[in-house]
């Protein structure tokens, strides 16, 4: 019945085969595993590499990467007042109009934050028409701004941001709550001609420059370096650090002029939703291994005023995506929080 384990010649070669099945099963499991966690270990390495200890990166293999901050932390002295012309439900909001009932001192608490994004063409041919696209998120709106260089009447020079239009153009003209006025001239409360008036994000320290009188929209005299019950305290553009701010005011050549953006930027009174908010920057087009970085702009409080909530400190998340002519397309989300401390 066994004879055939008798058959030398027989046993050899199923002997061989089993001992071949058994060392391919051993090896393929072998390299399976070291697969798995050579594949596992490289997308953690990558991941580590392009996040990093303080960015976040969305990435889409051989097309497009994208990088953001992992959390941009706005902490400071926000300026949270407790009151508005239409009542106290803005306490615990980045309002527009907002009056302290404690001091009296008026306020246009909202806070520009910058977003740093870096683009990285991954693909073996041009993108071409790349856009950052973002629609904002409640009572949060995209601005464009850019960064400049001032001049005050020393001579001395200091880096700025200037405020332009939806489509990215520095805007040039008045801004107040009757209207916006391109290439519009500005007959100053001091008497003199304001041709070429632009309006930009700048140290106090060198404008001097904070605070208007509440009732006016803009003015070269009636101006101060902080809030009080008259005058109103201009929004702010966050520059990074603790309590860093740079303040909204107008100028013209070396001539620094007080703006009031609680009520001269507000949507309520004139149609800045409609010139100044926008959801498109434009970055172009991107050949293969290039990588641009950009800053995006979003204002806290676009219309009635951001809720911060009781406890003083709230985070969101903002969708922003990335496209192409080709089709490439990336959304990621811009994790912000407000804290005022």
């Amino acid at each position: 019945m066994f004879d055939f384990l008798k058959n030398k010649k027989a046993l050899s070669p199923i002997l061989a085969l089993l001992i071949v099945l058994g060392v391919t099963i051993v090896v393929g499991a072998v390299f399976y595993t070291w697969g798995n966690n050579l594949f596992g270990s490289s997308q953690e390495k990558t991941k580590s590499a392009m996040e990093g200890t303080t960015s976040s990166i969305a990435y889409d293999a051989g097309a497009i990467g994208v990088a953001v901050p992992k959390e941009i932390v706005v902490e400071g002295d926000l300026d949270l007042g407790d009151s508005t012309p239409w009542g106290p439900y803005s306490k615990y909001k980045l309002s527009a109009l907002a009056k302290d009932s404690s001091y009296g001192t008026l306020y246009d608490e909202r806070i520009i934050v910058p977003v740093p994004i870096t683009i990285e063409n991954y693909y073996n041919s041009p993108l071409t028409n790349v856009k950052i696209q973002t629609e904002g998120a409640e009572e949060i709106a995209a601005l464009q701004l850019k960064k400049t260089t001032i001049t005050d009447a020393a001579g001395n020079s200091y880096e700025a941001y200037v405020l332009c239009d939806k489509d990215g153009n520095e805007f040039t003209g008045i801004i107040n709550r009757s209207g916006i006025y391109p290439g519009a001239t500005w007959v100053g409360d001091d008497g003199n001609n304001y041709s070429s008036i632009k309006y930009i994000f700048a140290p106090t320290s060198v404008t001097k420059v904070n605070a208007i009188n509440d009732n006016k929209d803009l003015s070269a005299t009636d101006i101060k370096t902080w809030g009080d019950s008259t005058h109103r305290q201009s929004m702010r553009l966050y520059m990074g650090g603790f309590n860093n701010f740079y303040y909204a005011c107008a100028v013209n050549g070396t001539k620094f002029i007080g703006w009031n953006t609680g009520w001269a930027f507000n949507k309520y009174k004139n149609p800045t939703d409609a010139y100044f908010y926008t959801n498109e920057y434009d970055v172009g087009t991107l050949h293969p291994g290039q990588k641009v970085q950009k800053e995006i702009y979003f204002l806290f409080g676009a219309s009635m005023g951001f809720n911060i909530g009781e406890s003083l400190k709230r985070t969101v998340e903002i969708p922003v995506k990335v496209v192409s002519d080709e089709g490439v397309y990336k959304e990621i989300k811009v994790k912000i929080t407000l804290h005022d401390r």
